[in-house]
C-alpha cells in the first residue's frame, strides 16, 4: 500500500491489528512494567532448609514390593496392607545396614492397595 491509503475497516473506526490498543494505552502499561521491574524485592528469600547429606544407599525390594489378597480374591487387596508378619523389617537387619555406612534406604511400596481403598479406609 502507498503511503495515505487507508487500511480496510470493519467501520468501527478503531485499527483491528492493534485490537482496540492505542498508543497511549500501550506506553502507559509499558511505563508500568518497568516501574514495577526497577522496584526492589521487599520479601527476602527463606534460607534454604537443612537437607541431610545422603551418601551411600542401598534399596529395600522385596519386603513391600507387593500386598496380600484377601482371600479367594485374585484383585482385592486385604486391608490394611503390609500388616501381616512377613512384611515386617527386623531392627537387627536395619542395624546391620547402618553398620555397613548405609545411610538411607529406598523401598519400592505396592500403591495398589491405597488406589483401590474408599471411604474409612482412606481416613
Amino acid at each position: 500500500m502507498t503511503s495515505g491509503t487507508p487500511l480496510p475497516s470493519s467501520g468501527t473506526g478503531k485499527d483491528e491489528n492493534h485490537a482496540g490498543m492505542t498508543r497511549r494505552s500501550l506506553l502507559a502499561g509499558s511505563a508500568a512494567a518497568t516501574g514495577i521491574a526497577l522496584l526492589p524485592a521487599t520479601a527476602k528469600p527463606a534460607p534454604p532448609a537443612k537437607m541431610p547429606r545422603l551418601r551411600r544407599g542401598g534399596s529395600i525390594h522385596t519386603m513391600m514390593n507387593w500386598a496380600d489378597l484377601e482371600a479367594g480374591s485374585r484383585d482385592r487387596f486385604a486391608w490394611p496392607p503390609f500388616a501381616r508378619a512377613h512384611f515386617d523389617i527386623p531392627a537387627f537387619f536395619l542395624r546391620q545396614l547402618a553398620a555397613t555406612g548405609i545411610d538411607f534406604v529406598r523401598m519400592t511400596l505396592d500403591q495398589g492397595p491405597w488406589l483401590q481403598a474408599r471411604g474409612a479406609r482412606l481416613r
